[in-house]
């Protein structure tokens, strides 16, 4: 950036270029006793991790299924009082301009490399997507086999990340105090996922849960889980 002859602001136009890089993709894999049970793919939020997620949605639950929580490749640590603390990203989308400057897609092809290689290609698979993993969520379902319910926590749904034909139900849990990710807003894009898609849904609000899943929703998250892969 420089100035012109009349002293007022060059902007250099911004450009782009692509590059095939590897990056390395951290994840917890709990397995089932018996290997052929079914697969519970858990997608943390933005600034989270695999571990949190974990922690708060089962909150010390057993489940007798494989579970597989990753953390998103990109690592965006979080200052806290004992220093940084561990979290990371799915994918960026600059709201200020509505431009995505990472696309899901980077992501997801990890995730479908990672289940193929740990096994689970064609095993019955539940995906929990909080917040950005529940809008992760959408693009990673073309790309995966045997998908028998979503369930999205404090998260909203865009109907055209979507794919055209969406085959199992979408379970919405959500706090009616969360501010990030207003309850209304939550409810009216179900609403048009549901129209626009044809999809199933359930919606369940809770009076005092914020922008996290705790307490009588974790018992419900778990129930659901339960339910799909009986």
């Amino acid at each position: 950036m420089g100035l012109d002859s009349q002293g007022q602001k060059i902007i250099m136009a911004l450009e782009q270029a692509e590059f095939s890089v590897q990056l390395p993709m951290t994840f917890h894999h709990l397995k089932a006793s018996e290997p052929q049970k079914p697969l519970v793919l858990f997608l943390h939020g933005y600034t989270d991790s695999g571990s949190s997620l974990l922690r708060r949605a089962l909150k010390g639950a057993e489940l007798s299924v494989n579970i597989l929580a990753p953390n998103g490749p990109f690592p965006l640590p979080v200052m806290s009082e004992k220093g940084f603390k561990e979290a990371y990203a799915w994918y960026f989308w600059e709201y200020a301009t509505d431009k995505m400057v990472i696309h899901p897609r980077v992501a997801v092809g990890m995730l479908k490399k990672l289940i193929k290689d740990l096994g689970y290609e064609k095993t019955p698979k539940v995906i929990v997507g909080f917040s950005q993993g529940g809008f992760l969520a959408p693009y990673l379902l073309p790309e995966i086999k045997n998908v028998k319910a979503l369930i999205a926590v404090g998260s909203a749904f865009r109907a055209q990340d979507y794919p055209q034909e969406v085959l199992h139900p979408v379970i919405a849990i959500h706090g009616v105090q969360d501010k990030v990710i207003t309850i209304e807003r939550a409810r009216e894009s179900l609403l048009e996922l549901a129209k626009k898609k044809g999809v199933t849904y359930e919606f369940h609000p809770f009076e005092n849960l914020d922008h996290t899943i705790d307490g009588p929703a974790s018992k419900l998250l778990i129930e659901k889980i339960n339910s799909f892969l009986v």
